[in-house]
């Protein structure tokens, strides 16, 4: 799920940063920011992915 995706995000970049920007550069900001994301994720997802009703208009419907 997303958390694996973040930590194949994770990884990805701690290979190819080092490759494209230098070896001075961290990855460190970029994986907090993942965890702080992953770790948030379960608390936001219901607030977008409720089971009710869009505002959206359908196509038919009055």
């Amino acid at each position: 799920g997303f958390a694996v995706t973040a930590l194949l995000t994770v990884a990805i970049a701690r290979v190819l940063a080092p490759l494209g920007l230098g070896d001075n550069v961290s990855v460190e900001p970029y994986a907090e920011a993942a965890l702080i994301t992953t770790a948030l994720f379960p608390i936001v997802r219901p607030l977008y992915m409720s089971a009710g009703p869009s505002a959206r208009p359908h196509p038919g419907v009055r």
